[in-house]
């Protein structure tokens, strides 16, 4: 303990009051002389150095007793010493009002010839007080005060003329200004007042005769800081001895909770600190954030400081802030080794947690603090502690991508293998943020490539499901199961596929991934191949098995935007692959159409050249000689001529190829098309989907009556499927052609037939809203509750893809309502998830249980809440209300 040299405030009040005494011994005794006219004592004490302008405890000041005497002789001395005239009593009363009360007219005739009356704005003199003041001119300013100005007036900074004073370095001027009647405590606009000012211009002397004339210690500025605060704070050791002999209040706290004692840590004073504890200062009190001093000293590696607090100060895990945080977790938070040592030492428990259960080491293994690890594993802590989520110290530092720490522990034998609530483990957690080089380290100490969390998902699935090219190639690099399918079905290209992360799915093929395996089809990232000019990656994809007929919303497939686009070469890829040259867009625009439409010459004669049908007219009727004309293109018009193109064909308006050209003044190709002849049309071998027999093609690009024909070949397979295991049956019911369905179904066709997604044609038409499909199907037998990979049934397509309609006729046949797919969601919670408002309230017209939770424990109205779906909100609120 420091327990020398400890001040008590009673006595210090005592040494001040009586230095305040010998000060009032001297003023009555110049008082005395002047009131007997003692002119020798008078020059004696004047001499001195007594202030001729200081009061008695009555406020009567030597000259006043002088001219209430009639002594002459004395008031001429006084004035020559400086005494103020105009220096008013306790009553309000000057000497000249004295000398009258008393019939002194020749002490009143003298005082008045110095008397000069001067109004409170007498601006120029007052403006000369302050510069008298700055310039330190001691004679100028007791003259100008005699004069009359104001001795209490402040300047345009709001800085009265003590705290100016204060700044300066003439303590006669500050004296002379507290006599002539200065205000001790007037502020400036912050509050202070001149002990202020004078600490800080660190004028001690200053200080002190602002003490010895009765300042106030403990005023506040309007940041409530006090004087001691600020001399702590500013390192100011001989002012804040002062300070705390004269009895400032050493456990003044601020608005933070900060006594002086923080401020002297804060800033690294040591020796004050040292002044501070030895005169018992509050030194294990929390501030408004519950840290102590101790803590701010082991946050800032403070060593000398931290010793001096330790010495009065045990040490205890209780003592944490608002975080949870005690002195151990400051000491880690700076990487302040020798004070973690120190505070380990003192017999702190080394494995006390915060409030998210984190222990020291965690949070250093977190924070990348390589060296705090590896002390506090020299001190025994435990290396598997777990917080409430079962995250231990490997689990941040590989989450961080430290790799020295994650090296670090398992060197010290870390359970490389142990996963948190969520079944991640470390090697998770490293392949989710790309921490390759923290990922090649556990592979390198065997951390298990095929680990599956609570979803199945395994490194390489994580690495595809967030996005994590890189970890793609280091996972198969060091040979992860491509194939792993996790609990809902799916692979890595599913993922990544349906994700649209068409990086990740190139790396994936690269490695050796095959579309044939997978339940997506790998259309989309061959789509983005396509448009992006990427041949490398077409071919790539196209030789994983890639569906090259694979179409998005608008039914666009990989040839029609490299045709659009200009990509010959993918084009020949793709067409050369078996990509189908007639699909039909939305609009029933072919890629010939396109390639006319968009000016791509080279591209569409191509096409024409390669098979495409020149007689496939749009929803307008047109036919590509029609879009070849109305772009003015004599040499495609003569393409399409030459290969048999019919030139009197009319669109819905009853427009001919010929009228558009003469309507758009095209003479040239009028004139081509007036003399055009009949001709037979060009046979082209045209190339085939390969994975579609002549009945799929006759089901997805021909007629009824072509279908019908075709099943009335006994040698005909109604329920032969191609590479996918889509059926007959499903392309119909795809397409909604409800003619070709009944054809199927009065062949027998197999209706509990599943593609390599699960999905039955009945699936797949509530999926798409083919209505009459669905009718047909169910009408036929078609089982209703059928489930694919992903437990789903039809009616969990419907509400999936917002079809209501179809939602509303499948509950009226008895669907469940209630059925749950792989990830425990009722319909109504698949429609919540995605926004579906009207089926939403569909279902709930039909008593769907709205409180029912899905497997993470979400009811629909939380997974519209997490989606943002505020019409979904808005509808369940109302129903529970």
């Amino acid at each position: 303990m420091l327990g020398i040299g400890i001040l008590h405030n009673k006595n210090d009040k005592i040494q001040t009051d009586r230095i305040k005494g010998r000060g009032m011994q001297k003023i009555e005794q110049l008082i005395e002389a002047a009131s007997s006219n003692d002119l020798m004592k008078m020059a004696k004490l004047i001499g001195d150095g007594v202030d001729v302008n200081r009061t008695n405890s009555h406020g009567i000041t030597p000259l006043m007793q002088a001219a209430i005497r009639g002594h002459i002789a004395a008031v001429e001395m006084l004035i020559q010493a400086g005494a103020n005239v105009n220096k008013l009593n306790a009553n309000g009363v000057n000497a000249v009002t004295l000398a009258q009360n008393m019939n002194h007219d020749h002490i009143v005739s003298r005082l008045n010839h110095l008397t000069v009356p001067v109004a409170p704005d007498n601006k120029k003199l007052n403006e000369a007080l302050f510069d008298a003041v700055r310039k330190a001119q001691f004679d100028d300013v007791k003259q100008i005060l005699n004069l009359g100005a104001n001795v209490n007036q402040q300047d345009e900074d709001g800085w009265p003329l003590l705290s100016i004073a204060a700044l300066g370095d003439n303590i006669e001027i500050i004296n002379l200004l507290i006599n002539a009647g200065a205000n001790l405590e007037q502020t400036d606009n912050h509050g202070w007042t001149a002990l202020f000012f004078a600490n800080w211009n660190r004028n001690l002397a200053a200080v002190n005769i602002l003490i010895q004339s009765g300042c106030k210690l403990n005023s506040t500025d309007k940041q409530g800081k006090s004087v001691l605060i600020y001399a702590v704070r500013d390192g100011n050791y001989e002012i804040a001895k002062v300070l705390i002999e004269a009895g400032a209040d050493i456990d003044y706290k601020d608005s933070y909770g900060w006594n002086a004692l923080n401020y002297a840590i804060s800033n690294n004073h040591y020796e004050v600190t040292r002044l501070l504890l030895i005169n018992q200062i509050e030194n294990n009190h929390s501030d408004m954030h519950g840290r102590t001093p101790l803590m701010y000293a082991a946050r800032d590696n403070l060593q000398d400081i931290l010793k001096l607090l330790l010495a009065e100060i045990k040490p205890s895990n209780s003592t944490v802030d608002s975080r949870g945080y005690s002195i151990l977790h400051y000491a880690i938070l700076g990487n302040n080794i020798n004070c973690l040592e120190m505070l380990a030492n003192s017999g702190l428990n080394l494995e006390q947690e915060d409030t998210n259960g984190w222990t020291p080491l965690m949070t250093a293994a977190k924070d990348g603090l390589s060296d705090i690890c590896t002390t506090l594993i020299k001190y025994g802590v435990n290396i598997e502690h777990k917080d409430k989520y079962g995250w231990t110290p490997l689990l941040f530092a590989a989450w961080k991508g430290h790799l020295s720490i994650v090296e670090l522990l398992l060197k010290h034998g870390a359970n490389i293998e142990h996963a948190d609530r969520k079944g991640w483990t470390a090697l998770i957690y490293a392949t989710r943020d790309s921490k390759t080089k923290v990922a090649q380290l556990l592979i390198d100490n065997g951390a298990n490539l095929e680990h599956t969390d609570g979803y199945g998902h395994t490194p390489l699935l994580v690495a595809a499901w967030y996005n994590q090219p890189q970890m793609i190639d280091l996972l198969s690099y060091n040979e992860a199961n491509l194939e792993h399918r996790d609990k809902a079905g799916q692979n890595a290209l599913d993922i990544a596929e349906e994700k649209n992360y068409h990086e990740v799915v190139t790396h994936l093929v690269k490695a050796g991934a095959n579309f044939e395996a997978t339940v997506f089809s790998g259309g989309r990232t061959l789509i983005w191949a396509a448009w992006s000019g990427n041949k490398e990656i077409v071919e790539t994809l196209i030789n994983a098995g890639v569906n090259l007929e694979y179409t998005n919303k608008s039914y666009w497939s990989a040839l029609m935007y490299a045709v659009r686009d200009g990509k010959t070469e993918i084009v020949k890829l793709l067409v050369q692959a078996g990509a189908n040259i007639d699909a039909c867009d939305n609009n029933k625009w072919t890629p010939l159409i396109f390639a006319i439409w968009y000016q791509q010459e080279e591209i569409a004669e191509f096409l024409i050249k390669s098979g495409a049908n020149i007689e496939r007219a749009d929803y307008q009727q047109r036919t590509p000689l029609f879009f070849a004309t109305m772009i003015g293109s004599v040499n495609l018009v003569k393409i399409l001529l030459a290969h048999g193109a019919d030139y009197t064909h009319q669109d819905d308006e009853g427009n001919t190829p010929l009228s558009i050209a003469i309507t758009k003044e095209y003479q040239q190709i009028a004139d081509i098309l007036k003399g055009a002849k009949p001709i037979a049309p060009v046979v082209v071998n045209k190339v085939t989907p390969q994975n579609l027999s002549s009945l799929g093609l006759a089901i997805v690009d021909g007629t009824a009556k072509q279908v019908k024909a075709i099943l009335a070949n006994p040698a005909s397979n109604v329920n032969e499927v191609d590479r996918n295991g889509t059926s007959g049956l499903m392309q119909a019911a795809l397409l909604g052609k409800s003619n070709v369905v009944r054809m199927l179904i009065e062949k027998n066709a197999n209706m509990e037939l599943t593609d390599r997604n699960g999905e039955t044609a009945l699936m797949i038409a509530a999926e798409h809203g083919k209505s009459n499909v669905v009718r047909i199907l169910i009408a036929a037998g078609a089982n209703l509750e059928h489930k694919n990979h992903n437990q789903r049934t039809a009616l969990s397509m419907a509400a999936l893809h917002g079809k209501v309609n179809l939602v509303k006729f499948l509950l009226s046949v008895g669907a469940n309502i209630e059925h749950k797919d792989i990830d425990g969601r009722t319909p109504l919670l698949m429609a919540a998830r995605h926004g579906k408002k009207a089926v939403i309230e569909a279902l709930l017209e039909n008593n769907a249980d709205y409180q029912g939770a899905d497997n993470e424990g979400k009811t629909a109205l939380d997974l519209a809440r997490e989606y943002g779906h505020q019409e979904v909100i808005d509808v369940l609120r109302l129903y529970i209300k």
